[in-house]
């Protein structure tokens, strides 16, 4: 297959990209994965604020916390998902939806004397999630997902396990799929992404400080 620009998708809520190789030095198959069909759903309920936050060198899928969404993974299979397609944000699609409120002076420069201006912006969790085929030629083989970037936190599962995690905001992310994937069966692949700050901007370091710098592990 020809790799372009568009081989490898990604965005900056979340996109995706993935290949399998096999065991040798072998170059690998790499197998595109749509940028349509994707689902997003707001999970509103999730509890994100108090969570414990795992630098890179700090990353051990094996212990890390699994935080499924609110009301268990069936939820995704009942929830009034959006339909998207990638690249995205949850403002394109939900601005205000949740809430508007004025400016501060630090998001806008004449807050103080122009009140019409309101900030829609999302803060918490969003799932992004879509099945995704793995053919029965992966088995006995390694297949890797990469992810173009996220912002900021990306939690990501496929059948309902862990296979990645990164608070690297807008930087790839590499995930190992061989031990949760079903080759020749329907795989869910589901991408949490918790963002504290929300401004559409993405001027919101010092939002997102504020909230999670005491609980950085």
């Amino acid at each position: 297959m020809e790799l372009n620009r568009r081989g490898f998708l990604g965005v900056a809520s979340a996109g995706v990209a993935a290949g399998f190789v096999g065991t040798t030095h072998a170059a690998p198959v790499l197998l595109e994965i749509p940028d349509t069909g994707w689902k997003l759903w707001i999970d509103r309920e999730a509890r994100y604020l108090d969570d414990r936050i795992f630098l890179p060198s700090d990353v051990n899928l094996a212990t890390l916390p699994v935080n499924p969404p609110t009301g268990g993974w069936n939820t995704l299979d009942t929830a009034g998902a959006l339909t998207v397609t990638l690249p995205t944000t949850v403002e394109e699609h939900l601005w205000g939806k949740f809430g508007e409120r004025p400016y501060t002076a630090d998001e806008y420069r004449y807050a103080e004397t122009d009140p019409v201006p309101q900030n829609g912006a999302y803060r918490g969790v969003s799932w992004w999630y879509r099945s995704i085929d793995i053919p029965v030629a992966a088995r006995g083989k390694r297949v890797m997902l990469h992810i173009r970037g996220a912002r900021m936190r990306a939690e990501i599962y496929l059948n309902e396990k862990l296979v990645g995690y990164s608070i690297m905001s807008e930087l790839p992310i590499d995930c190992d799929l061989t031990g949760a994937m079903q080759p020749g069966q329907p795989n869910r692949l589901a991408i949490r992404i918790t963002n504290p700050g929300g401004r559409y901007d993405w001027r919101d370091s010092t939002t997102i400080f504020m909230d999670w710098s005491p609980r950085f592990t």
